[in-house]
């Protein structure tokens, strides 16, 4: 009974992971290949699957590093391969006395863009995140793109809004 005991509490992760792996490997929750973020307790974990397998997943992350993690033990799964868009952020600064014509021509362009820019999939937002007063004002542009498009789409806007806020003589500020 003693062995028993003990056998079917070493044994408890083991099944544990099995049972979570076979539920991430029917349930599609992600593949090999794709860009997930697994919380694992207290560490979270960033890379690509290199492999899945019903005890253990396998990530690699931006540096190379291998993880091995026990299914069992993921908490939270974010799979950034699965999104049908890919988003990008471009922020910078006007002077405080050009922030309504910039907010302006930024709206304007936005629309316009879109006949500009293929892989943009809706106009973008413009927000302005000042919250005192002072000589200068952030502005920030949020695009949706094509899924996986956001780092070329985000050249090609920059080049766009400062082309445009140059012409209108808007200066950008450090």
């Amino acid at each position: 009974g003693l062995f028993s005991a003990a056998f079917g509490l070493g044994a408890r992760g083991l099944v544990a992971d099995v049972l979570a792996g076979g539920r991430f490997l029917f349930r599609n929750t992600f593949a090999i290949g794709e860009k997930v973020e697994l919380v694992v307790g207290a560490t979270t974990v960033e890379g690509t699957v290199e492999e899945v397998n019903v005890t253990n997943t396998l990530v690699r992350s931006p540096n190379g590093e291998l993880y091995v993690v026990p299914n069992g033990d993921i908490s939270v799964i974010r799979n950034f391969s699965r999104a049908p868009f890919s988003s990008t952020k471009i922020r910078f600064s006007v002077r405080s006395a050009q922030l309504v014509e910039t907010l302006d021509l930024l709206t304007g362009l936005g629309e316009e863009a879109l006949g500009l820019l293929p892989d943009l999939t809706e106009p973008w937002q413009v927000i302005s995140t000042a919250e005192t007063l002072g000589a200068k004002a952030e502005v920030t542009v949020i695009a949706h793109t094509s899924f996986a498009k956001a780092a070329t789409l985000r050249l090609q806007i920059f080049g766009l809004i400062d082309q445009r806020l140059t012409e209108a003589g808007i200066e950008l500020l450090d």
